[in-house]
């Protein structure tokens, strides 16, 4: 048999003044559920695919061309001898990573109305480009290690072709300055790549290690930078301090007049990264704000039903029902609406938020936020965390009212009009 307190709370009527009042804290509690899911998805939908464009056009730790402290210059390419990948495996040790080099060597796309500035970039074979192939919007991604040399294939962003009025198969003339002298190749566009990730796509165009290498006249132990990925945000900057102090030590101790210069994705990527973490201040702002909301209407809501149920409340107390009894009585009426707006709030916020990652129905400005259209990730713990929070925060907030109620004096009870 079920306790006096609960079998009152489900027979207490919620009709008259009382369903106003029911359906106003159902209301507020569907709101800010379903506001503080939809917010932490989104939140991290932008984390997620920002992250993934950011580490995609950057490394997380990477060794750059030598730093010449006498003249305040740096070169162009890095010779990849056997100091940079000891020193390199001792600082990682047994760290999960991945390795490769990269060539870049910026240039002019040229055709007979306009031009555009933008970075040759090649990679080793050893280099993941599951990243680069997954923007591809049209053609195809080449086998660069067996490109052919007479067609030099090329793939820009679709900024850039939209720009230059390109397609795939069109061939284009690109300019170099190499070493004080104008040196031109032509390239064939083999693919157009779209990651609407801002300044990246309009600079970034991808071709065959050996272009730059014949270029630039320069064989395979020579690259632009030694890069390392498949650590997090912390991991690189610490490793990359440690990697930067024994180059350091060696500069010191062998009088070297340059230095390996390492960089980490947390300083290239530092706009990025700023303006992800502004996300996480208004995701508590706007946390705090619907947990007041919720707070007010159940507490607004309650004081209704514990006016409109005064007479139930002396009957109760005539009967013999304690302080404690009568509290409980409504506490539990008031969490009966906590339950049902959380049922309505989560299934609408997971109903929506499915309709846009399988629809997109709402679109963004590329320009402005990265993204085509507003991101979401399904984080369920997060999710779960959310719906037991409201929970206890609901009970606590309630306490205050239901005790005032079983505070109140039978006889008054008895005359309350």
């Amino acid at each position: 048999m079920a306790r006096p307190s609960l079998f009152i709370s489900r027979h207490l009527s919620l009709g008259g003044h009382n369903k106003v009042a029911a359906v106003i804290a159902v209301a507020g509690v569907t709101c800010a559920v379903a506001v503080m899911i939809i917010t932490l998805s989104v939140s991290l939908g932008f984390k997620t695919q920002i992250k993934e464009r950011l580490h995609g056009f950057n490394p997380d730790m990477c060794v750059q061309p030598l730093f010449h402290y006498d003249t305040g210059t740096q070169d162009a390419f890095l010779h990849i001898d056997s100091t940079i990948v000891r020193y390199t495996d001792h600082v990682l040790g047994a760290t999960p990573s991945r390795r490769s080099t990269v060539l870049r060597q910026p240039g002019i796309l040229k055709t007979p109305d306009d031009y555009s500035a933008v970075v040759f970039t090649a990679y080793d074979p050893g280099r993941d480009t599951s990243f680069e192939q997954g923007n591809m919007v049209e053609g195809k991604w080449p086998d660069f290690q067996k490109a052919d040399d007479g067609s030099n294939p090329l793939v820009i962003s679709r900024a850039t072709a939209q720009r230059l009025r390109l397609k795939v198969g069109d061939r284009i003339t690109a300019c170099f300055f190499i070493r004080d002298n104008i040196r031109a190749r032509r390239f064939t566009i083999a693919g157009l790549f779209s990651s609407n990730f801002g300044d990246y796509d309009k600079t970034v165009a991808y071709c065959a290690p050996s272009a730059i290498r014949r270029l630039c006249d320069i064989d395979s132990t020579w690259a632009s930078a030694y890069e390392i990925s498949g650590l997090n945000e912390q991991q690189a900057a610490s490793m990359a301090e440690e990697l930067q102090g024994l180059f350091m030590e060696r500069v010191q101790r062998d009088s070297l007049s340059a230095i390996p210069v390492v960089d980490n994705i947390t300083r290239t990527g530092a706009l990025y990264l700023n303006w992800l973490d502004l996300l996480d201040t208004n995701v508590i702002v706007i946390f705090i704000i619907m947990c007041c909301v919720a707070a007010f209407t159940l507490i607004s809501s309650l004081f209704i039903i514990i006016l409109n149920g005064i007479p139930t409340i002396g009957i109760l107390r005539a009967l013999g029902a304690g302080k404690p009894m009568v509290r409980n009585v409504f506490v539990q009426v008031a969490m009966r609406l906590v339950g049902l707006g959380l049922i309505i709030g989560n299934v609408f916020a997971i109903l929506l938020l499915w309709l846009q990652q399988k629809y997109a129905l709402m679109p963004l400005d590329p320009e402005m936020y990265y993204l085509s259209a507003v991101p979401v990730e399904f984080f369920w713990p997060g999710i779960a965390a959310i719906d037991l929070g409201v929970i206890i925060a609901a009970w606590l907030v309630l306490i205050l009212p239901a005790r005032m109620a079983s505070s109140v004096s039978p006889s008054r009870t008895m005359r309350y009009e």
